[in-house]
């Protein structure tokens, strides 16, 4: 176990240590006994919501990757159609056209 930091209270038992026991009659569980399930019920369902919300923002950051890089990908494909068009207007304009003669 480590001593060297301080141990701290998390926010939701803090305020369940912060709030005062009441009395029980007989039968009941142990005075603060409640109190205690009550904090780690508390202590776990807002962890499981934090990696819950870790996981969608996860989830969310690679379907961001996944439509960037096929924007990117499509944007060079549609760059190189045209590069390549004009390339070949630009052959078209220099081509000689061998089977018509005018010495006929």
């Amino acid at each position: 176990m480590d001593t060297s930091q301080p141990h701290t209270l998390s926010p939701a038992k803090a305020r369940c240590t912060a709030t005062p026991r009441r009395h029980r009659a007989r039968g009941q569980p142990p005075p603060g006994q409640e109190e205690l399930l009550e904090c780690i019920v508390l202590e776990r369902s807002a962890r499981e919501h934090e990696e819950m919300e870790e996981c969608i923002r996860r989830e969310l950051e690679y379907e961001r990757l996944f439509l960037q890089t096929g924007v990117a990908a499509s944007q060079a494909h549609a760059s190189k159609e045209v590069d390549l068009r004009l390339m070949k207007a630009e052959q078209a304009k220099f081509c000689i056209d061998l089977d018509s003669s005018d010495s006929d």
